[in-house]
């Protein structure tokens, strides 16, 4: 779990996360990197965020390691809890929805 997901180009510890996360794969490890301020990020100006490294992620990706932002597990969990929920307020006349 880290602010943004490993980058090469961005920060001092970024390629060194990219890096260790990729050799702990390698080892036959599996590794999910969760980038918990990577949505926030994003919406930042060009000039103060650190580009997205596509290509970065790929080989990352190729490697088995999954990448997931906190805003899209958050998501996910939301729409679970919902899936759920509508099953339990039909049977109870009501329920609430989750935002993120």
């Amino acid at each position: 779990v880290d602010v943004l997901l490993p980058r090469r180009r961005y920060g001092a510890g970024l390629p060194r996360l990219a890096d260790n996360v990729l050799s702990l794969s390698r080892l036959g490890y599996k590794v999910t990197v969760v980038g918990t301020e990577e949505h926030e990020h994003e919406a930042k100006p060009a000039t103060m965020r650190a580009s997205a490294e596509y290509d970065t992620w790929a080989k990352l990706q190729q490697a088995g390691v999954e990448l997931v932002r906190l805003q899209d597990l958050q998501h996910a969990l939301c729409e679970l809890n919902d899936q759920q929920g509508s099953e339990e307020a039909s049977e109870q006349g009501g329920g609430d929805r989750c935002i993120v």
